[in-house]
């Protein structure tokens, strides 16, 4: 699977360049080559507003896609109807998008991406170009009546509308596709080795985003807990099992933290949530998460070696990193942290950014 990326000649050849080195780097089925810029003249052949000295007004979606086929018929003898073709543009179109697709053909607005990320517009715009590929793929209705695999609002998935345009850090920082778009993928996506390099895009894209990020604080997305225990982080639902959820909704609640040796001593207010959150509750799941034996309704006869607060941790751990990326971890993981010459287990979260029903604060 081919792709070409191209640019109108007001985009520098700097930017172009560095999105497509970007674009090499995640090797895989789909490959992508940079495409020579046509001239302005060149351009003005396929729409007359290039010979005024400076475009102004925006294009509609028409004339920017025309200009993509304008391109290919320049180029009909390098470029078959199966290869994708991008235009990278300064131009702005009506709708205000930040990139579209129609069929094999693609633009990405290049303007102005330091609003909404401090990293080089060649990691935004790259995100664009995959979206606009795998939407393309999955056959995503964008033009007219939306497609119902399109999120209003966000939910932190590559189909995300993201009508109020700084909403895209979200789609950025999750480098998701959720369960729902996925399966559909699965479905039209012939070669499974496609959906693999594009969520590897993703993957890669997300860690750039999050590193070394001087005002991190500013992109950490609250956690929301429901009165029913379900867990938002941001606008993600975050899927835990009960017993580790109600383990991870108890180092919410108290942010001070517990000292690693006395955890186990907690597992009775971790029962009190679990009862909460899980219709059937049964005490022996929580026993056996810190090593007890069950007696009636009695916690009784610890073995620390049966304790499986470990894995358990370890399992939230990894569904933090699959969902956040490995930047955001020690923000939102139960991390062994430092205090008064012990040893806590505690998430360093701001409390600002926790909210708890009554039920459970």
């Amino acid at each position: 699977m081919n792709v070409i990326v191209t640019s109108t000649p007001e985009v520098s050849k700097e930017l172009l360049n560095e999105v497509v080195k970007v674009l090499q780097s995640t090797p895989g089925i789909i490959s992508f080559s940079k495409g020579d810029t046509l001239s302005k003249k060149q351009f003005s052949l396929i729409n007359d507003k290039f010979k005024d000295e400076e475009i102004i007004v925006p294009f509609s979606f028409d004339e920017l896609f025309g200009l993509v086929d304008g391109y290919r018929d320049f180029k009909e003898k390098e470029i078959d109807n199966q290869t994708y073709v991008v235009l990278l543009t300064n131009i702005r179109n009506n709708d205000n998008w930040f990139s579209a697709f129609r069929g094999n053909n693609i633009f990405v607005d290049c303007n102005n991406w330091h609003i909404f990320t401090n990293k080089h517009p060649k990691f935004s715009i790259t995100h664009q170009i995959v979206e606009n590929i795998f939407q393309s793929l999955v056959n995503l209705k964008i033009e007219g009546d939306l497609d119902p695999l399109i999120h209003m609002p966000p939910e932190g998935c590559i189909n995300d509308m993201c009508d109020n345009k700084r909403d895209i850090k979200w789609k950025f920082m999750t480098a998701r596709i959720c369960p729902v778009c996925l399966k559909v993928a699965r479905k039209k996506i012939q070669d499974p080795l496609i959906i693999n390099q594009i969520k590897r895009f993703l993957n890669n894209l997300r860690d750039e985003f999050m590193k070394e990020e001087d005002d991190i604080d500013e992109y950490l997305p609250p956690i929301t807990v429901s009165e029913k225990g379900d867990i938002k982080i941001g606008n993600l639902d975050f899927h835990l099992e009960e017993v580790p959820r109600s383990i991870y909704l108890f180092f919410l609640k108290n942010q001070e933290g517990v000292k690693t040796k006395e955890v186990f001593e907690k597992a009775e207010d971790i029962y009190l949530i679990y009862k909460k959150i899980k219709k059937a509750p049964n005490k022996v799941s929580i026993a056996n998460a810190f090593g007890y034996k069950l007696k009636g309704n009695r916690l009784i006869n610890r073995n620390h070696v049966n304790d499986q607060f470990g894995p358990i941790k370890s399992k939230i751990t990894a569904k933090i990193k699959s969902v956040l990326g490995s930047e955001l971890l020690k923000h939102y993981s139960i991390i062994n942290d430092t205090k008064d010459d012990d040893n806590y287990y505690l998430i360093k979260l701001s409390p600002s950014l926790i909210t708890l029903p009554p039920e459970l604060a």
